[in-house]
């Protein structure tokens, strides 16, 4: 199995297993655990498990690829849904009620969650669960009060580079490059000296990489402000007879005449009949 993982081509944007299978899976973050699903285990339990249970298993793989996809559609919410309840079937045949772990149950409620929230990569918690790595790496005196100090810290880590920097004026460039480098702060460096080769954002390719799944896109820096402006529209006020429409929508929908008496007159509630 070791030598099969071993010689895998990991795509980009999966992380890479480097330690050894024969280990256990206790050392994987949640990117390893993807990478183990959708990537290696297909080809490396091809000749481990039963024909059955690893025809079972690519059920649970397939639906994985449906649902860390970037952009889903309802068909395909819809069929890793089918993909994962046949899985729990037949899981339950294959290793008995004793295996059915509320895990197994929660795998039915994923398509209900996407169809809710989109695509998981908007609501996973995958960064809060980081960031609390990165507190709790944090050194404290465990004399009380430890919350502030990690704050403190924390905030020491994040601005640090900015603060070294706000001293470009009066120190040599090899002195700041050397204080970044003793602080770990190397990428904030290189966001304070681009690249001139580095090309500005398009937007229209942006969408051409989000829509193509052939093209492999790299880099996970922010959008640049310039991309969505932001507008302030004139505003609009609903016309008196629309008004009456939907006031009296909302007395048959909630059952109540009483409820929106404040809300009678429309032209002395501008605020709330404006977009």
């Amino acid at each position: 199995m070791q030598e099969l993982a071993n010689g895998i081509v990991v795509p980009c944007g999966y992380a890479r297993i480097t330690k050894k299978i024969a280990d256990g899976f206790s050392f994987m973050k949640a990117d390893k655990w993807k990478s183990w699903c959708v990537i290696y285990s297909p080809f490396v339990l091809k000749h481990v498990l039963p024909a059955k249970n690893l025809e079972n298993w690519i059920l649970f793989v397939d639906a994985c690829c449906l649902l860390t996809k970037p952009l889903i559609n309802d068909k395909e919410i819809d069929e890793a849904h089918s993909k994962l309840q046949l899985f729990c079937i037949r899981f339950q045949t294959l290793y008995r009620k004793l295996a059915m772990t509320p895990n197994i149950h929660l795998h039915l409620h994923l398509g209900k969650c996407v169809h809710d929230f989109g695509p998981i990569y908007a609501f996973w918690l995958f960064s809060f669960k980081r960031y609390n790595g990165l507190l709790k790496n944090i050194k404290t005196n465990q004399k009380g009060s430890f919350e502030s100090m990690m704050m403190k810290r924390f905030l020491e880590r994040t601005y640090i580079g900015s603060f070294i920097q706000s001293f470009v004026n009066h120190l040599p460039q090899f002195a700041i490059d050397f204080l970044h480098r003793i602080s770990n702060s190397q990428d904030q460096l290189a966001a304070l000296h681009p690249s001139s080769t580095a090309s500005t954002f398009s937007l229209s390719d942006f969408v051409e990489y989000l829509l193509n799944p052939c093209h492999s896109a790299l880099g996970c820096e922010p959008l640049p402000p310039s991309v969505f402006p932001i507008k302030l529209d004139q505003r609009i006020t609903m016309c008196k007879g629309h008004y009456e429409c939907l006031l009296e929508f909302y007395r048959h929908a909630y059952d109540s005449h009483d409820l929106f008496v404040h809300y009678s007159n429309c032209e002395s509630n501008q605020i709330f009949v404006n977009n």
